[in-house]
């Protein structure tokens, strides 16, 4: 189980540095995509189960990470929100999407940065206590 929950949380940080590629390579798709989520309830739900698998995976392997505390609080928090966005309507989560897209297609770079930021962070965090 524990292997499982390192390899989603490798894939997790991995796909946040994917996030700072595909806005680098196609600003269009990248905002296409983002404005996908919570568009609807399926998507809605899907990206919540994908927020569940990471944050449990990231709380499962925390232990096994460099600053494994910081890394518990972030499995939990992730692991949280997402368990009361599954409970909330996505509609109202749809609603907060079109107030906060705007601001996030604007600086679309930096929060991909960011993001690519929090995901080296996390690859780094995963891979160096086993070298």
């Amino acid at each position: 189980m524990k292997i499982v929950a390192g390899i989603i949380t490798l894939l997790f940080g991995l796909s946040l540095i994917t996030l700072l590629i595909i806005t680098l390579l196609n600003k269009k798709f990248a905002t296409t995509f983002l404005s996908s989520f919570a568009s609807s309830a399926k998507t809605h739900y899907i990206e919540q189960l994908l927020r569940l698998i990471a944050g449990l995976g990231v709380l499962t392997y925390s232990d096994s990470m460099l600053l494994p505390d910081l890394f518990g609080i972030f499995g939990w928090v992730l692991t949280a929100t997402s368990a009361l966005l599954v409970i909330m309507p996505w509609k109202w989560h749809n609603k907060f999407g079109k107030r906060a897209m705007p601001f996030v297609i604007r600086n679309l770079i930096l929060y991909a940065v960011s993001a690519s930021i929090l995901g080296l962070v996390i690859v780094y965090c995963v891979i160096s206590p086993l070298i």
